[in-house]
């Protein structure tokens, strides 16, 4: 299952911005299920958490681990 109607991301200048979208609609729901986002493979740094995701698998990213603590997000690449 895929909930991509309940994520908003974009990409300005390098930082991927993440945010929930229609989140009462989420929780009535099975949450995230499946649903990622597709960007390019490497080491991912939530600016606001500081927590760490990789994107390897078809360059794709679970937005379930990337919203698992704030219901967004602030992605930047780490330096490899």
């Amino acid at each position: 299952m895929t909930a991509a109607d309940h994520v908003l991301a974009f990409d300005r200048g390098g930082a991927v911005t993440v945010a929930t979208r229609l989140p009462v609609g989420l929780a009535a729901g099975e949450g995230w299920g499946t649903t990622a986002l597709q960007l390019p493979a490497g080491a991912w740094r939530n600016v606001i958490t500081g927590t760490v995701s990789t994107s390897a698998d078809e360059h794709r990213l679970q937005v379930s681990e990337v919203l698992r603590s704030l219901p967004v997000a602030l992605l930047v690449r780490e330096d490899t």
